[in-house]
């Protein structure tokens, strides 16, 4: 595949009963699971094991399933932000949290994920006319957040020295 087009991405709530993500990979090319997305899915998903505190989502490229995504309502402390959000009070502030993210090892490299995000941002900024939602959070990879997730689409972080981060963007 050369090039995607990403209107002819579809977003849409799942259905156990005719959503299948079992033939899909969602494991990295060396076969680790580093957030334990690809567990996720064989352990609980594929036995219709879902949860009523988040929603799951499901992307959909010319009619097949390519990429999933939950979304649940969260709070992000203050002290878990970078040094230099000074105008922010010592507060708990509540968030969209997107708990696992994953897209089949075929459609990387995509722009996927930027659509997802671009997605659950426009559902945020929507969430916070109606009820307050300060930020976006997810856990990403230090990696990722250092190559893909800062520079390319400023989410930021606070660096620790662990290998998971939770990346952020305010609301405005």
């Amino acid at each position: 595949m050369q090039n995607l087009d990403p209107n002819k991405l579809k977003f849409k709530t799942y259905d156990p009963t005719i959503d299948s993500l079992s033939d899909l990979d969602f494991s990295q090319n060396d076969g680790s699971d580093p957030l334990l997305v690809d567990q996720y899915v064989k352990c609980n998903l594929s036995k219709g094991i879902v949860r009523d505190n988040y929603k799951i989502y499901i992307v959909k490229y010319e009619g097949s399933i390519i990429a999933f995504f939950t979304l649940s309502m969260s709070v992000i402390c203050s002290n878990n932000l970078c040094d230099d959000e000074k105008d922010l009070k010592n507060f708990i502030y509540p968030a969209l949290l997107m708990g696992k993210i994953g897209i089949d090892k075929k459609y990387r490299c995509f722009k996927i994920g930027n659509y997802i995000c671009l997605y659950c941002l426009g559902l945020a900024q929507k969430t916070n006319e109606k009820i307050a939602c300060s930020f976006f959070v997810f856990r990403t990879t230090q990696s990722l957040a250092e190559k893909i997730y800062g520079p390319k689409y400023y989410f930021r972080w606070r660096n620790t020295s662990s290998k998971i981060v939770r990346v952020y963007r305010r609301i405005i």
